[in-house]
């Protein structure tokens, strides 16, 4: 693409960026709201509307990620042509990794409150109906929640029993969905990391292939001058050969003239 395209392309992306930064807020909302709720029951709609911007934001997540790494591979092709725009093209590709991996961080870290808050929440359901529990069973119990355990040592009535298990398992359900999005995330965080990791590697090959095609340039011109030189070496031989075989064709000339002829008369 050129400048222009390029430009409209980075904007679109940024925009996208925003889009998704603005729905991840809206999560942290539902999820702050969902905490507030005494019942499985009532959380049920908050649960559907943030499951659904979820599946948005990582679909946008992944669109936006292949966007960029696009970006990347272009810029590298032009790189190696000098291409006079290379430098702006790599800072708008700077600027917008950043702001992707903000996102990626900002979302993962709503999540793992989110889940450290899931987390206390069933503790505490759990100490309501069992107070006499140890810390051990409790962990247990957060490794590996089930009926059985949750009732076994049971001091309320079975009515409140019921109603804060199924408190219990939604929350549950909801560490369950929110470590898979985690997951999706670190995921991301990866392919940005290999892809960047691929193109330093590339940047490198090329950088060494020209250092030594410039070494094999530096020693065929060494072996060129060296060549001229001899050339010229040879070249001044000749014509002191050349030379001498002159004077010495004058000296016998000159014998033959002055000594050799007049001794026979």
């Amino acid at each position: 693409m050129n400048t222009s395209e390029f430009l409209n392309e980075t904007i679109e992306i940024e925009r996208s960026i925003d889009e998704i930064t603005l729905n991840i807020r809206q999560i942290q909302t539902i999820q702050t709201r969902q905490l507030t709720l005494t019942s499985a029951q009532q959380e049920i709609p908050f649960s559907q509307e943030r499951n659904r911007l979820t599946d948005i934001i990582l679909k946008s997540l992944t669109e936006t990620k292949d966007r960029i790494r696009k970006i990347e591979s272009e810029n590298i092709n032009l790189r190696k042509i000098n291409h006079p725009d290379v430098t702006l093209r790599e800072n708008r590709h700077a600027l917008l990794k950043r702001k992707f991996t903000n996102a990626l961080h900002t979302y993962r870290e709503i999540e793992n409150a989110y889940m450290k808050q899931q987390k206390d929440k069933i503790t505490r359901q759990y100490q309501l109906v069992n107070p006499e529990a140890t810390e051990e069973e409790v962990e247990s119990y957060l490794q590996n929640p089930n009926e059985k355990t949750f009732f076994t040592h049971s001091s309320v009535g079975i009515g409140d029993a019921k109603e804060a298990l199924a408190e219990v398992q939604k929350s549950y359900d909801d560490i369950q969905y929110i470590e898979k999005t985690i997951a999706e995330l670190l995921k991301l965080f990866d392919e940005i990391r290999l892809h960047v990791e691929e193109a330093d590697s590339s940047i490198q090959e090329i950088e060494t292939t020209a250092q030594e095609h410039v070494v094999e340039m530096e020693k065929a011109n060494s072996i060129l001058e060296a060549a001229v030189v001899d050339a010229r070496s040879a070249r001044n031989k000749k014509w002191i050969c050349a030379s001498v075989t002159l004077v010495l064709i004058v000296i016998l000339i000159i014998i033959l003239v002055f000594i050799v002829i007049p001794t026979k008369k």
